[in-house]
């Protein structure tokens, strides 16, 4: 009895063993070879992930990423085409020549920010400055839906599921206008991200578009400013010619015998009819120097010609109380210039020192040669000009206007044109001095001519010595030499 409760007692603890606890054949799943006790199967295979597992959970965070990459790290891609971006806006804002040329590329930098399929630029009046890969009227119908508060946002794309479009205001001079990013079925998702960075970038785009506009409209103004300075001073040439020709008959008593009052009077209208026809003469010449098309005719000019025609040219401009002064060198100042031209320079200056000295004075036009260079030097008494007015004098339009000055007439083109035309000489024109109510001077710089050397005159020809004519000599014979000869024979 007790040899069969031992028997049964040990099939019971056999069967309560479980099978992983009691291997049939621990040699068998042991990984460390057969024969070695002690080894757990499963245990020691716990330890040790297979490869292809470990590649799985490694390729999790990177299908993550790829998908939705975090904002910092797309941040740290996007790096490098952000310095292309700023040099973009930079050429954008700098380098743009007109408008339509700005907004293709502002769109093109648009597209490369977002990496986009599409997109379009719509003026403030709903016309389409630029597009890319969209409809206009599916880019004007995206602009549409934003609402009129908001200044960027999302938009869904029609028939495209999932495509957004990223949307931003323009708030262009003219008035709203409308930049609108299209993703496409193999870009980025579009995110409140991408709308934050659309909208800094149109801030700058605004600018562009801005400053493009306000630079056509100033070339159309001086377009529309030279066509009508032209126009008029053609028109008006004609009619000066005719009332000089009168009044010089006038003057001479070819229309009868004027009284001493009527002899003034046509003295006066002779100045004023000068004046307009200087300021005529001016404005063609400020015509044709923004056309390109004025021409210097240089010629060998001895300046002191050209300073005395000046003067007497502005003398009829000059009143009683003026005293017109002129001092020129005893040798001749040459230059290689245009005269007419010079005479342009030297009649406006002297014209400005007459008219800006009101109540008369003395006004000096004196030249010299210094270092290589001639200078004219135009003084006047009158009322001068501030420090900070001068910067306006020589630009064109540019007057000084002040209670001293706001009863003179004048343009502003005469020391604009003098300038630039003795800049084209090679010289300059400056203020050398000027203070209120003291009077002014000013100073015209020339190049002087390259002596040319004459080459030395040819010798006149010496008369060759007369050649004596040989007169031959005659040998008297006597009858002895006769004889001598004979013998000698």
């Amino acid at each position: 009895m007790d040899r069969l409760r031992r028997r049964a007692s040990g099939a019971v603890l056999d069967r309560g063993t479980t099978p992983a606890r009691r291997p049939a054949c621990p040699a068998a799943f042991s990984e460390r070879g057969p024969g070695r006790a002690g080894t757990h199967p499963y245990r020691d295979r716990g330890h040790r992930w297979p490869e292809h597992q470990l590649v799985a959970l490694a390729a999790v965070p990177l299908i993550y990423v790829g998908f939705a990459p975090p904002t910092w790290l797309r941040r740290v891609w996007r790096d490098p085409e952000e310095q292309q971006l700023r040099a973009g806006i930079r050429d954008l804002l700098l380098y743009s020549s007109d408008r339509a040329t700005l907004a293709n590329r502002g769109l093109e930098w648009g597209i490369r920010l977002l990496g986009a399929d599409g997109a379009a630029l719509i003026d403030a009046g709903g016309e389409v400055l630029a597009i890319r890969g969209l409809d206009a009227d599916l880019a004007r119908q995206l602009g549409g839906r934003l609402d009129g508060e908001t200044h960027g946002g999302l938009v869904q794309l029609e028939g495209q599921p999932g495509g957004t479009a990223a949307v931003v205001q323009l708030p262009l001079d003219a008035g709203r206008g409308t930049l609108v990013i299209a993703a496409g079925p193999f870009t980025p998702l579009f995110g409140t991200d991408e709308v934050a960075r659309l909208q800094e970038y149109a801030a700058n785009l605004v600018l562009a578009l801005d400053r493009a506009r306000v630079s056509e409209r100033v070339a159309n103004l001086e377009r529309s400013k030279s066509q009508f300075l032209s126009l008029a001073s053609h028109e008006l040439r004609s009619p000066l010619a005719v009332m000089g020709g009168y009044l010089s008959m006038l003057e001479q008593g070819s229309l009868g015998v004027l009284k001493e009052e009527g002899l003034r009077a046509v003295t006066v209208l002779k100045a004023r009819t000068l004046e307009m026809n200087m300021l005529v003469d001016q404005m063609l010449e400020a015509t044709r120097l923004e056309d390109g098309r004025l021409g210097l005719k240089r010629r060998r000019v001895d300046l002191r010609e050209v300073v005395s025609e000046a003067v007497e040219t502005v003398r009829p401009l000059a009143s009683d109380r003026h005293q017109l002064s002129v001092e020129l060198p005893e040798d001749p100042v040459t230059v290689m210039a245009d005269q007419d031209r010079l005479a342009t320079i030297v009649g406006n200056l002297m014209e400005n020192a007459i008219k800006y000295s009101p109540n008369g004075g003395l006004v000096t036009c004196r030249l010299v040669q210094d270092d290589g260079r001639a200078l004219v030097r135009v003084s006047d008494q009158g009322v001068g000009i501030s420090a900070a007015e001068q910067a306006r004098l020589f630009t064109r339009f540019g007057r000084v206007s002040n209670r001293l000055t706001m009863h003179i007439r004048g343009t502003g083109l005469g020391l604009f044109l003098s300038r630039e035309l003795a800049r084209q000489h090679g010289g300059d024109l400056v203020v050398e001095s000027s203070e209120p109510e003291h009077g002014s001077t000013f100073l015209l710089t020339l190049p002087l001519a390259v002596a040319v050397e004459q080459p030395p005159a040819p010798a006149p020809p010496q008369a060759e010595p007369e050649q004596e004519v040989g007169i031959p000599h005659l040998r008297v014979i006597s009858k002895d030499d006769e004889q001598l000869d004979t013998g000698l024979g």
